[in-house]
């Protein structure tokens, strides 16, 4: 649905549950999809109202409106279940979604569900709770197809059309009788061949795979790297212990953009929505210090220079323009870098050519709004003071120079010392920038005051 027709599905859906029309709502919440439920569910202030709208829906559409919520918004709307109620509707939902849930309830309410799984279940689930949840085990899926490498074509078709109960079927992986991977085969591949071959003959060996402690942002590039529907997740001896499929790397690549926006932007790593008003402003509080940090430096700096403002106050006025042009000067380098970093087109090894690329695109932006900013100066100020365009010029080709060059190396340093290069962005490379640029400019003044 677009916005228009969710807000009017919201509405309906309010106005029924206000009436009373209980029987009404059931049967608009069985006929309408569980993304749009998910969505209206989400919109509602009243956590009463969200449990009366998901308490209508059968089994089977509740884990899928659970699938596409928030975590903490899932263990609000279980947490007044009863255990075998939340059973049932856990035991229709992937493993690794399931596992997400389970790793945040409480120690004893997770013992307790887990007690009530079928025995097959409750294992794969503690299985899976012990990798960390940001990594490969801990978003793989066990659900997937896997058969040994002397299953013939006739026999793996009547195995998925008969035996294999899965939601997403998209390779068939080759395991040895060790269950360790040796290749893999797409459907197509499958139905073309004949009823008798081997699916060890037309398998692909070559098999792009991760293991359960690779990274979830790694993931995520690998698969879109390679385009592929789904990866597979081996152990340290290569046996296949599970697969992660697409529509989590889409999860996972939303929740590293917004995480790496928001850190970008010095607002911590967590959405406005899943957080209160105290832990927000808790999570901003250290960047909007550095923020202060870096202009107390700056006043620092242009108390050193006191005399030279004293003596040509018009200096003063272009201030702001500075630190303002230099801060986005870095800002836009960092973020270029910051971007090629992540998606892998830039590697730290590849510093020197970065930076060489960079400080000519700043010094490309100085040269180009110095002269500008230089002759408004003069047009302006001249008769006062008539080295003032110089000064200011000059200034900026330096400063914009500097800043691109702050703004690329900064997040190189940080990927080089393991910290997350998005860090580099934001208050904390205009802070720096803001500073070097206030100082070359003062400093570039009162040399050519002096000598004038």
């Amino acid at each position: 649905m677009n916005n228009r027709n969710i807000q009017v599905f919201q509405d309906t859906v309010m106005r029924l549950l206000h009436r009373g029309a209980q029987k009404n709502l059931e049967n608009l919440i069985q006929k309408s999809h569980a993304v749009d439920l998910a969505h209206v569910i989400h919109l509602m202030d009243n956590d009463q109202d969200k449990r009366a709208v998901f308490g209508l829906a059968d089994l089977q559409k509740k884990a899928a409106i659970l699938q596409e919520l928030e975590i903490q918004e899932t263990l609000s709307l279980i947490e007044n279940l009863e255990y075998p109620h939340v059973v049932e509707i856990l035991q229709r939902m992937p493993s690794n979604v399931v596992t997400d849930i389970m790793g945040q309830l409480p120690r004893e309410n997770s013992d307790e569900i887990l007690k009530l799984m079928e025995p097959q279940g409750s294992e794969v689930i503690e299985e899976l709770l012990k990798y960390p949840e940001d990594t490969a085990g801990g978003i793989m899926t066990t659900e997937f197809c896997a058969l040994q490498i002397d299953t013939t074509v006739e026999e793996t078709i009547r195995k998925l059309q008969t035996e294999l109960e899965l939601d997403h079927i998209f390779y068939v992986y080759v395991i040895n009788h060790g269950r360790q991977l040796v290749g893999v085969l797409s459907l197509r591949k499958l139905l073309q061949a004949k009823p008798q071959t081997k699916i060890e003959e037309i398998m692909i060996p070559d098999v792009i795979r991760v293991k359960t402690d690779t990274d979830q942002e790694e993931v995520a590039k690998m698969v879109a790297r390679y385009n592929l529907l789904a990866l597979p997740v081996v152990d340290e001896e290569n046996k296949l212990v599970g697969i992660i499929t697409v529509d989590d790397i889409v999860d996972i690549m939303r929740e590293e953009a917004t995480e790496d926006i928001l850190k970008m932007g010095g607002a911590g790593d967590v959405e406005i929505s899943e957080r209160s008003s105290f832990k927000s402003a808790r999570t901003r509080l250290p960047w909007l210090f550095i923020s202060l940090l870096g202009g107390m430096i700056a006043f620092k700096v242009m108390s050193y220079f006191q005399v030279t403002l004293q003596a040509a106050i018009l200096l003063a006025f272009f201030v702001p323009l500075m630190m303002g042009m230099s801060g986005n000067v870095a800002t836009q380098a960092s973020t270029i870098v910051v971007s090629g970093l992540s998606t892998g087109k830039i590697r730290v090894k590849e510093i020197g050519w970065i930076l060489w690329k960079e400080l000519k695109v700043g010094l490309l932006f100085g040269v180009v709004y110095g002269v500008i900013v230089g002759a408004f100066a003069n047009l302006q100020y001249g008769g006062t003071f008539h080295n003032l365009g110089l000064v200011v010029g000059g200034a900026l080709v330096v400063s914009m120079t500097l800043a691109a060059f702050i703004g690329s190396i900064l997040p190189i340093v940080f990927e080089k010392f393991k910290i997350d290069p998005v860090l580099s962005t934001g208050p904390f490379v205009t802070t720096i920038a803001d500073i070097f640029g206030i100082f070359v400019y003062l400093y570039l003044a009162t040399f050519i005051h002096g000598v004038s």
